[in-house]
């Protein structure tokens, strides 16, 4: 009889756990990435996201989505728990951008790129100082990074995932959530886009 209450209980707790899981749990391959971004509402477009051919709307290669957003400031966050593996200001031809890499785990990295389109040095120092996180520093699952400085120019947020070093389209590892937030981004303009090419 001892047994059997046992069973029950272990049953009951099991089950309890299983209808806790958000619908999200499922959807994704693991990693269960939130939107790159903190509000949908502050993403004005999505001109270029994932493409491995020169096939693809936009008409090149790219390793990721470049988020636009409709104001200054606007904020991004972390997309996975991990460790801050990568903070530096860089010059891109004549831009100066901020690459961030955080690495989720042993397999996957994601990588953001903060280009305010500015070839002003001093943009890009005020574009690091905008960088709310560290070096070394381990952040949670929708942390904040920092905010996207415009320039007179323009300006986004660049989002890559990479798995094993290697590039890869990142909508699999979307929660269901973040997958279609982004959809109603990239179709907003581009109704017959796809996230990945």
């Amino acid at each position: 009889m001892r047994q059997l209450v046992i069973l029950l209980i272990t049953f009951v707790l099991i089950s309890c756990e299983d209808s806790e899981k958000s619908l999200d749990d499922d959807f994704g391959l693991g990693l269960n990435l939130s939107t790159p971004y903190v509000q949908e509402k502050n993403i004005q477009s999505i001109n270029e996201a994932f493409s491995l051919s020169d096939s693809a709307p936009w008409g090149f290669k790219h390793g990721g989505i470049d988020f636009f957003p409709k104001t200054n400031l606007v904020s991004f966050r972390s997309s996975c728990a991990g460790e801050v593996s990568k903070i530096e200001l860089w010059k891109n031809g004549d831009k100066w951008q901020v690459n961030i890499i955080i690495t989720c785990d042993d397999e996957f990295t994601i990588l953001y790129i903060f280009e305010p389109f500015a070839a002003d040095e001093k943009i890009g120092k005020e574009q690091l100082n905008q960088i709310v996180i560290s070096k070394g520093e381990t952040v949670e699952k929708n942390s904040l990074i920092g905010n996207l400085i415009l320039s007179i120019q323009g300006g986004h947020v660049h989002f890559s995932l990479k798995q094993n070093n290697e590039f890869i389209c990142p909508q699999d590892y979307f929660t269901e959530e973040a997958y279609l937030s982004i959809m109603r981004i990239i179709q907003n303009k581009n109704p017959d886009w796809k996230m990945c090419y």
